[in-house]
């Protein structure tokens, strides 16, 4: 059996690596988790761009080698 969430507007999961209610509970709060951290970050960091926005700088820059806040920080059409 496979589990699909979707929770609109604060994230969606597109799809599952496992089909077990073990493994779809377990990648939504990794989900949560991702999306609380970065919310916490936004705001220590004073960051003006949107949780999406953010989210999204990361998941092209996630390997590159440079400061968080220089990542988000670069350039000005991020806001």
């Amino acid at each position: 059996m496979s589990y699909v969430f979707r929770c609109d507007g604060l994230f969606s999961v597109k799809a599952f690596f496992g089909t077990g209610a073990n493994a779809a509970k377990t990648q939504i709060w990794i989900a949560v988790c991702v999306y609380l951290l970065v919310a916490i970050t936004k705001k220590q960091l004073n960051i003006e761009s949107s949780l999406y926005t953010i989210l999204q700088i990361l998941s092209v820059s996630v390997f590159d080698k440079m400061p968080l806040l220089q990542a988000l920080q670069s350039s000005n059409y991020y806001h």
